[in-house]
């Protein structure tokens, strides 16, 4: 069994900050992610998570231009009903910054819109450590 690591994130598709919680899953099969207190590495799977409207971050766009989300309730540090489709892998970039990839491609924001595209320009992220989780943001639409 493959050991995997998740980050419960938060992900604003608009260029806003919104704060997270850190979760790591043991392997594919438990299909949970819990508590992780640390910044992700290179190679690392996360859940990227709006904690305020309750949903992952889904693989799949709605229309073209948007992620769906997937509507998911942590309970006491765990997450349950972790799929595939919800697991972003992380390439820790020299410069700090980070890029979460699946089959489809890098996550990224388009040059103009909120819109959120594979293999766009902007597909550079950073993280700030806050209590209880991370704020994730574009670099390139900051």
């Amino acid at each position: 069994m493959r050991k995997f690591l998740a980050i419960l994130l938060s992900l604003a598709m608009v260029l806003a900050l919104v704060p997270g919680v850190a979760f790591a899953a043991e392997t594919p099969a438990t299909e949970t992610a819990r508590l992780l207190a640390s910044a992700p590495a290179n190679g690392d799977r996360v859940v990227i998570f709006n904690e305020e409207a309750g949903m992952a971050l889904d693989a799949c766009a709605t229309n073209g231009y948007y992620n769906a989300g997937v509507a998911n309730t942590p309970v006491e540090g765990v997450m349950s009903g972790v799929t595939a489709n919800m697991i972003w892998e992380v390439t820790a970039n020299e410069d700090g910054t980070y890029c979460f990839s699946q089959e489809a491609g890098k996550l990224a924001m388009a040059a103009e819109y909120t819109s959120m595209s594979y293999d766009a320009v902007n597909d550079k992220w950073t993280l700030q450590n806050v209590t209880g989780g991370y704020y994730i943001e574009n670099t390139g639409r900051a």
